[in-house]
């Protein structure tokens, strides 16, 4: 018997806890100057569909970083092409822009807004975050309108986007003037019930509303400087090696007649993995070849050679690899 009626106990509570909404029709404006905000601004929440003790607050306001952090960083990429690499009349700028969002209340916010529901003349049995979909984000700066159609969860977001030339070299000169060029736009959907008439009858029906806020961003290069890093690419580098000319005069001079092809095997090595070129040289082909890699390697590590000399009757003779070092015209002539 006792088993049924706890059975019967839990089954109320758990329909009447699942029943209780935030009521969107019925909302206190609390002033926040302690609370997650600046002088001026309010917070808004949310009673109970069911019991008026219980309380929800709308989601904490979107914030660039914290106290230590701003909350971005600019990175800026510039390469100059080069002689050496090909393509010296090459010059391209990339930059990617950070952003660290968080969208928390402060460990005291929750405490002085029961003070402050107290104060209004309201008992507080319980406050929590009002219940939300997720929220949603968009960048709008200049030709940029980056933005996240699905609604996600989140308290903390990190962001990269990926800007044009054009757009890199202007956000870079703006942290330099401290210029306001860049907004966030974020909308939260909060979801609650409203009483509303249905039939004639006043019911509780489920109700989502959307809450926007713009964040003005205004990047300040000379109060934040280790948050800016501009690298040029190829500077401190000595570039070669993208191209070799590979010479071999064996069969011009004649001076192995059993001699029927001479294989050629470059090989540079990097740190994801080991290119390699291969070359064959015989009475029919070019005594001369360009080898491109489509890669800069710095001039102070050397690249492998290895011959292959196949003779008429098939017999193969395949030599060790041997280092070269600064050599971008590479003969493989054997003089007598």
């Amino acid at each position: 018997m006792f088993r049924f009626l706890l059975i019967i106990l839990l089954s109320i509570f758990a329909i009447s806890s699942v029943s209780a909404k935030p009521n969107l029709g019925s909302y206190l404006d609390i002033a926040s100057s302690d609370i997650n905000g600046s002088d001026g601004e309010k917070v808004r929440i949310y009673s109970d569909n069911k019991n008026s003790k219980k309380w929800y607050v709308t989601p904490a306001k979107t914030s660039l970083g914290d106290k230590l952090n701003p909350g971005y960083s600019l990175d800026l990429m510039r390469y100059k092409g080069r002689k050496g690499t090909g393509d010296a009349e090459k010059f391209w700028v990339k930059s990617v822009l950070h952003l660290e969002l968080q969208k928390t209340y402060e460990k005291k916010a929750f405490s002085n807004l029961r003070k402050k529901i107290k104060k209004e003349g309201y008992k507080v049995l319980s406050l929590k975050e009002l219940p939300s979909v997720g929220s949603r984000l968009r960048i709008l700066m200049g030709g940029i309108d980056g933005s996240w159609s699905n609604y996600s969860k989140w308290s903390g977001k990190s962001i990269a986007i990926s800007l044009d030339d054009n757009m890199a070299q202007i956000l870079w000169g703006s942290a330099e003037k401290q210029q306001h060029l860049l907004s966030i736009e974020v909308q939260t959907v909060v979801k609650g019930v409203r009483k509303k008439k249905v039939d004639g009858k006043d019911k509780w029906v489920k109700e989502e509303i959307t809450l926007s806020e713009t964040i003005p961003l205004e990047l300040n290069a000379s109060q934040s400087p280790d948050r800016f890093r501009r690298t040029d690419l190829d500077a401190n580098i000595d570039f070669g090696y993208t191209g070799l000319e590979v010479f071999c005069f064996d069969f011009l001079e004649g001076n192995y007649p059993e001699l029927y092809a001479v294989l050629v095997d470059i090989k540079f090595e990097t740190e994801e993995r080991d290119l390699i070129k291969q070359l064959r040289f015989d009475m029919d082909s070019e005594y001369r070849y360009r080898v491109d890699f489509g890669i800069a390697k710095s001039m102070d590590k050397p690249y492998k050679v290895r011959l292959t000399y196949i003779d008429k009757d098939g017999e193969k003779i395949e030599m060790p690899w041997f280092k070269k070092h600064g050599e971008l015209m590479l003969d493989l002539t054997r003089y007598k």
